[in-house]
């Protein structure tokens, strides 16, 4: 049963994980890149792709979203079948 739970809790809040990755690429993108082009300097050589993983980290949490909403709506509509019925 614990372990159930553990699982549910990640299918519910597990999509903020690759939210937070996204906007913290983002950020570090502006910081090391974009902030220095605006004072006049040279931006650090960094080879890593900033805005193509923070794309698709976005990509990933909001279907991880989607994916969490329609378990908790599809649950909340089985829930709600067998109350219906028992009512009868």
């Amino acid at each position: 049963m614990f372990i159930r739970r553990i699982l549910i809790t990640m299918v519910s809040a597990g999509w903020l994980l690759p939210l937070w990755l996204s906007a913290h690429s983002m950020f570090d993108y502006l910081g090391m890149e974009v902030v220095p082009h605006l004072h006049g300097k040279e931006p650090m050589i960094n080879s890593f792709p900033f805005l193509g993983f923070s794309q698709q980290s976005f990509t990933v949490a909001f279907i991880w979203l989607a994916a969490a909403v329609f378990f908790w709506a599809w649950r909340l509509a089985e829930s709600g079948k067998t109350k219906s019925h028992a009512a009868e």
